[in-house]
C-alpha cells in the first residue's frame, strides 16, 4: 500500500492522532520519565505529599515565603486539585512518579472528553486528527492546570450536549452540569476558571446572537453567584485562610504587572498557539471573501430590505461548531493577550489545552462550507506545518530529552540526591529544586527549601545575596534551574574563599539544552541529571 493511501487511511479514523499522541506520551514517561516537573509543581504538591509523610496540610518548602502556607494550612490557592491528588498519592505514594503518573491520567481523560466534544460536533475525521496534532504542544503537566482544563473542556461538552436538549427556560441538567464544571475549575485554577466561565458566557451569548436561542438564565447566572458566595464563605467565615490566600496573592509570580509586550514573550505565545494564529488568519480572509464575492449564495435578505453581503457571523455562527470555534478563540485570545501584558508569559502555556479544539471546530464550521477541495488540502498543509513549529519541544523531549536519559536516568538522579540528603548534617538548610522535593520532603531532619522561594515573590534581592543570608549547606538543582537561575550566583561564591567553600557536582555527560541561552528558549527541562552545590561556610 502507497504510504500516502496508508495515511490517509489512518486519518479516517477520528481517532488516530489522539490515540498516537497519548501513545506518544506513556511510552516517554515509561522510558524517560518526561516531562520532568517543573517550578511550580511542588508549589501545589508540597501541602499533600507534608500530609502523608506524617505533617500537616501545609508545605514546608515554602517557609521563607509563605507563612501560613508552610507551617498553618496551605491556603495559597483553590484546594480542588489537592483534594484530588491526595486521593490519588493515598494509592500510589508521594513521589514525584505518581504525580507525574496522575497529570497522565489526567492528560487521557482531556482527551476522552475532546473526542466526545468533535463526536458531538459531527467533526469530520480529517479535521478531528488535523486538530490533534495540536496536541504535541501540551508538553508541560505539572501544576493544578490538568485538573482544571479537563473540568474545563468537560464543562464544554455539557454546554454543547444541552444544546441536543431543549428542556425548559431554566435550562437543562446539562446546563446545570456546566455550571457546575465552571465552578469546579474555578475551585481548582482562578485563572483558568475565570477563562471558561467567560467562554460559557460568550457561547449563550453568540447562541442568542447568532440563532436566537434562549439563555438559560440560572444556570448561567449561576457560574458567577456561586463562585462569589464560596469567596465570601471563605472570607467571611475562616478569615485566617483569607489572610493565606492574600499573603500568596500579593507577591505571587504569576502576576508580572502591566508592561508592554516583549519580543521573548511574543514569540512564547506564537509558538504555544500557532493554531489560533492559522484561525486568526483564515477568519481575516473568509471575511475579505465575503467581502469581496456578490453572489446570492453569499447574501441576506433583511425584512423589508434588498439583498445584502452577509457577515462571516451570519454564515458561520449559525452552527454549534461555529460558537464552539469563535468563543474559543475569543478566550485564547484573551490568554494570549494576558500572558503579554500583565500575568507571566508562562500563563499562555495553557493555551496549549483550548488549541485543537478552536482549531477543529472552526475547520469543522468552515472548512466543509466555503473550502475547494483544493483549498481544504492547503488548509491542512498550513495547519500541519503549524503543528510542526509548535512540537519543537515534543521533539526535542523525544530526541534529546531520550539521549539525556540514557546519560543520566532518573533512577540514578534521585539515588544521587538521596544520597547527598543522607549525607547532609541534621537541621540544615537545603535549597532543592521542584523535581527533587518529593525526596527530599522524606528527610524530615533537613529544612528543604522550595529553590525558587529563598524569598517572598516580589523580593527585589540578588540571589547571591538570599544564599548568603540563608547559608544553605547544598544546592540541589535540576539542570534547568542551575542554568537558569543559580549558574551566576554559583561562579560569584566560588570567589568568595574566606567566606565559603564551594564544590560543584554535576553527572552529566551530555551537553543540555538549558545551558544555551538560545537552545533553552526552545528545548529545556528535558534532563534528570542533578547539579548538586555543596557549601562549606566559614
Amino acid at each position: 500500500m502507497p504510504l500516502s493511501s496508508a495515511i490517509a487511511k489512518c486519518f479516517a479514523r477520528p481517532w488516530f492522532v489522539f490515540a498516537f499522541v497519548f501513545a506518544w506520551k506513556i511510552a516517554l514517561f515509561v522510558t524517560t520519565f518526561q516531562p520532568v516537573p517543573a517550578n511550580d509543581a511542588y508549589f501545589y504538591d508540597g501541602p499533600v505529599v507534608n500530609l502523608l509523610n506524617g505533617g500537616g496540610y501545609f508545605n514546608p518548602s515554602l517557609a521563607l515565603a509563605l507563612p501560613i502556607s508552610s507551617t498553618e494550612i496551605f491556603c495559597a490557592y483553590p484546594p480542588a486539585y489537592q483534594a484530588v491528588l491526595w486521593g490519588w498519592m493515598s494509592v500510589f505514594g508521594t513521589s514525584e512518579v505518581a504525580a507525574m503518573l496522575l497529570h497522565l491520567a489526567l492528560f487521557g481523560a482531556y482527551l476522552l472528553v475532546l473526542l466526545e466534544i468533535f463526536r458531538r460536533l459531527k467533526t469530520p475525521a480529517i479535521w478531528i486528527n488535523v486538530a490533534g496534532l495540536f496536541l504535541f504542544v501540551i508538553t508541560f503537566h505539572d501544576r493544578p492546570d490538568s485538573l482544571a482544563q479537563l473540568f474545563g473542556v468537560s464543562a464544554v461538552l455539557a454546554w454543547v450536549c444541552a444544546r441536543e436538549t431543549r428542556s425548559g427556560m431554566l435550562g437543562s441538567g446539562r446546563d446545570w452540569l456546566a455550571t457546575g464544571l465552571v465552578v469546579l475549575t474555578l475551585c481548582t485554577s482562578l485563572q483558568l476558571g475565570g477563562v471558561y466561565l467567560c467562554w460559557i458566557w460568550l457561547l449563550n451569548l453568540l447562541g442568542l446572537a447568532m440563532r436566537k436561542e434562549p439563555i438559560r438564565v440560572a444556570p448561567l447566572m449561576a457560574t458567577v453567584l456561586i463562585p462569589v458566595a464560596l469567596v465570601a464563605l471563605v472570607k467571611f467565615g475562616y478569615p485566617r485562610l483569607w489572610v493565606g490566600f492574600q499573603e500568596h496573592a500579593q507577591q505571587t509570580p504569576s502576576v508580572a504587572g502591566w508592561r508592554w509586550p516583549r519580543l521573548d514573550d511574543c514569540l512564547k505565545v506564537l509558538r504555544t498557539g500557532p493554531g489560533l494564529c492559522g484561525v486568526i488568519t483564515l477568519v481575516g480572509w473568509l471575511g475579505l471573501r465575503l467581502f469581496r464575492d456578490g453572489s446570492a449564495k453569499l447574501q441576506l435578505r433583511a425584512p423589508g430590505k434588498s439583498l445584502r453581503p452577509a457577515t462571516l457571523l451570519e454564515v458561520c455562527g449559525s452552527t454549534t461548531s461555529a460558537l464552539v470555534a469563535l468563543g474559543g478563540a475569543a478566550a485564547v485570545a484573551g490568554i494570549a493577550l494576558a500572558a503579554l501584558v500583565f500575568l507571566t508569559p508562562n500563563f499562555a502555556l495553557s493555551i496549549g489545552y483550548i488549541q485543537p479544539l478552536v482549531v477543529g471546530s472552526f475547520v469543522a464550521a468552515c472548512g466543509g462550507q466555503w473550502a475547494t477541495r483544493g483549498q481544504q488540502r492547503l488548509w491542512i498543509s498550513i495547519f500541519v506545518v503549524l503543528a510542526a513549529g509548535g512540537a519543537v519541544r515534543a521533539v526535542g523531549m523525544s530526541t534529546w530529552g531520550v539521549a539525556c536519559a540514557a546519560d543520566v536516568s532518573h533512577g540514578q538522579a534521585i539515588q544521587q540526591v538521596r544520597a547527598s540528603l543522607d549525607r547532609t548534617p541534621p537541621g540544615a538548610m537545603v535549597a532543592v529544586s521542584a523535581a527533587f522535593l518529593y525526596e527530599a520532603a522524606r528527610h524530615k531532619d533537613l529544612r528543604a527549601i522550595h529553590s525558587d522561594w529563598l524569598a517572598p515573590g516580589r523580593h527585589t534581592e540578588h540571589l547571591i545575596n538570599l544564599v548568603i543570608k540563608h547559608r544553605p549547606a547544598k544546592l540541589i538543582l535540576t539542570e534547568f534551574d542551575y542554568y537558569r537561575h543559580y549558574e551566576a550566583p554559583v561562579r560569584q561564591l566560588q570567589t568568595l574563599n574566606q567566606q565559603v567553600e564551594v564544590k560543584i557536582s554535576d553527572a552529566a555527560r551530555i551537553p543540555v539544552p538549558d545551558a544555551s541561552r538560545r537552545l533553552q528558549k526552545v528545548v529545556q527541562h528535558i534532563s534528570w541529571s542533578p547539579v548538586i552545590v555543596e557549601l562549606t561556610w566559614h
